[in-house]
C-alpha cells in the first residue's frame, strides 16, 4: 500500500521560514516505507520490539550524545513508525554528528543542527545497520511529520498519545489495516496537535 499516491505533488510539511535549529520542542513521527511492519508488534497493548525496532530505539536514545544539545521527550517505536519529543537546548556553536559518525562541526552553513539534519543523521544509522545485518529490505519513508510543541497544554496532550499509543494501535492512523491516506493522516496530526 502506498499511502503517498493520493497526493498531486510533494510539499515540504516544514513550516515555511521557521529554524529549526532553533531551540524548542519538536514531536516527530518518522515511519517506515509503505508502512512495512518492521519494528515488532503490538500485543495486549504491549509494544514487542523485533531486531530492528531494538535498534532503532538504541540509536533514538543515543541521538543526545551525537547532538549534544538535543535532549529525548516521551518516544516510543510503534511496528511501523517512532514517535518522539526532542528538545533543543543551545544549539548553536556545539559538535554535531552526520550520520552518527564523530566529526567537529563548526557554526553556520546549511542548517547543519536542524531537526531535518538529526532526522537524516538518525534514519542513516538505522538503514546502515539494517544493511550491515541482512536486512536489506529495511526503507524508511523519505520524510518526516513534525509539529513544533508551542505550549505545555499541547506537549501533554502529545506525551498522553504517545504513552498511549500502543493501547490504541488497532485505531491507529499508522495501522495499514485502517487504510489512510497521507492527507487523512497528516490532518489527523494537525487536529490532534493544533497545527
Amino acid at each position: 500500500m502506498n499511502y503517498y499516491r493520493d497526493l498531486p505533488d510533494r510539499q515540504s510539511y516544514r513550516l515555511k521560514g521557521y529554524d529549526y535549529s532553533q531551540n524548542g520542542e519538536y514531536f516527530v513521527t518518522i515511519c517506515t516505507k509503505y508502512g512495512s511492519h518492521f519494528f515488532g508488534d503490538v500485543r495486549n497493548a504491549i509494544m514487542g520490539l523485533s531486531d530492528i525496532g531494538n535498534i532503532v530505539a538504541k540509536f533514538w536514545q543515543e541521538i543526545p550524545k551525537h547532538f549534544p544539545f538535543v535532549s529525548l521527550g516521551e518516544w516510543i517505536v510503534m511496528p511501523n513508525h517512532l514517535h518522539g519529543v526532542l528538545v533543543f537546548g543551545n544549539s548553536r556553536c556545539t559538535v554535531g554528528t552526520r550520520n552518527f559518525a564523530s566529526v567537529q562541526r563548526e557554526c553556520g552553513g546549511l542548517q547543519k543542527n536542524s531537526l531535518s539534519s538529526i532526522m537524516q543523521s538518525f534514519k542513516v544509522a538505522v538503514k546502515r545497520w539494517c544493511n550491515q545485518n541482512n536486512y536489506e529490505d529495511f526503507i524508511w519513508h523519505g520524510r518526516f511529520y513534525d509539529q513544533i510543541i508551542r505550549n505545555e497544554e499541547s506537549l501533554n496532550r502529545i506525551r498522553a498519545y504517545v504513552k498511549n499509543n500502543p493501547s490504541k494501535w488497532q485505531n491507529d492512523v499508522e495501522n495499514k489495516i485502517n487504510n489512510l491516506n497521507e492527507l487523512q493522516i497528516k490532518n489527523h496530526y494537525n487536529q490532534l496537535f493544533d497545527k
